[in-house]
Parts: structure tokens; sequence; C-alpha cells
């Protein structure tokens, strides 16, 4: 059974708090990683020439926990089974959850890339500066919006009356 637009509404409304608490932990995770990056560029940035090979493994992780960060989040989320009404809110949390493991993979992996910047006796090529770059983008590009939780929300719901 289809929600109505007015049902749709009146949830988008009744998770608002959970969503604006989202945002804080989203800002959060990103405001960490910007700060430490600016710091670490403050302090001078240590990279030699692009033609030597970059840090295999902060470059490994960069790539694993992007993907990660995108799968772990759906595996959280599909374990979640629906049988009351009143799961709203815990649909919420389980939404929350996922945004908030993907987070951390992305902000574990920039982390690390800029540590490598910061190596002394193995400095990384200049064109590895974007490795974090990216990371941070992908962070801001994963700003979970209202729309975004109310649509994953409904479709759970409209899941379960389907069975």
């Amino acid at each position: 059974m289809r929600l109505t637009d007015a049902e749709v509404e009146s949830l988008q409304q009744s998770l608002t708090p959970n969503v604006r608490v989202l945002l804080f932990i989203h800002a959060s995770l990103i405001v960490g990683v910007v700060s430490y990056f600016a710091f670490s560029w403050s302090q001078g940035l240590n990279l030699a020439s692009n033609d030597k090979p970059p840090p295999i493994l902060p470059l490994a992780l960069a790539v694993l926990n992007s993907v990660m960060s995108f799968v772990l989040p759906s595996v959280i989320r599909s374990a979640t089974q629906v049988d009351q009404e009143s799961d709203v809110q815990m649909l919420a949390g389980t939404f929350q959850v996922g945004h908030i493991v993907g987070m951390a993979l992305l902000e574990g992996a920039c982390f690390f890339a800029i540590f490598s910047l910061n190596d002394q006796d193995n400095p990384p090529p200049a064109w590895f500066l974007c490795v974090p770059v990216f990371l941070i983008l992908l962070m801001f590009a994963r700003t979970p919006l209202p729309r975004s939780v109310t649509n994953w929300v409904v479709s759970k719901l409209e899941e379960r009356s389907s069975l």
C-alpha cells in the first residue's frame, strides 16, 4: 500500500529531529577532518615529485573505505524488519546508524591519507593531495537530506505493507 502525500509530509515532519541530529553528527565528522587537513597544510605538507609512486596502504585504504562506506550502510539498513506502525523511529535510528558508519569509514580513510601527507621519511607524490580532497568532497556529497531519510523510511513502510 502506497502512502499518500499527506502521510509522507507528516512523516517527514516527525523525522525532522532525527535528521537534525544526523546533520550535526555528519557536520562534526567533516569538521574534524577539514580542521586536521587545514592544520597539516599550515604546518607544511611534505610532498615529492609526481613521478614517485604513491603510498600503497593509504591509497588502498581510501579506495576500500570509500567502497565500504556505501556497502555497509546498505547492509545495516537492509537488516531492518518492520512489523508495527511504531517502528518509524526505529527505522530513523537504523538510517542514522548506517549513515554514521559510512561516514566514519570515510573519515578514517581521510585521516590516514592526511597522515601520509606529513610523512617526512617517505613523502607521497604531489598528486596524492587529491586523495583527501576527494574524500572530503565525498563526505560533503553524502550529506543526509530530510527528503532522503523520509524516502527511505517510506520505502521500508511500504515494503512492510506489501508483505
